[in-house]
């Protein structure tokens, strides 16, 4: 799980939301979701990724890769949050390398 929180705070980098419904901050949060069970660990992780976006805005081509992700992303995790241990589940959500 280790691996998959630093490919996510990667992605908070690269792609973090702008505004609290964009498809960069559903990703975002949905990950959130699946990595950290208590509500306090997810809405530390929501903070961290809401904080590093206002440090480094994404850029409209990120914002329009998120909302292309976002459908899959969602329909993975949707399924099982250890689609985020697979290299197609990261692909799907835009952290694979």
């Amino acid at each position: 799980m280790r691996s998959v929180a630093r490919w996510m705070a990667a992605a908070v980098l690269a792609a973090a939301p702008a505004g609290c419904s964009s498809p960069c901050q559903l990703i975002q949060e949905r990950m959130c979701e699946c990595l950290f069970k208590t509500t306090d660990e997810r809405n530390s992780c929501e903070t961290s990724a809401s904080t590093q976006s206002d440090l480094k805005p994404p850029t409209d081509a990120q914002q329009a890769q998120c909302e292309a992700l976002l459908p899959g992303c969602t329909k993975l995790l949707d399924a099982s949050c250890d689609a985020l241990n697979t290299p197609d589940g990261q692909k799907a959500c835009g952290i694979s390398r």
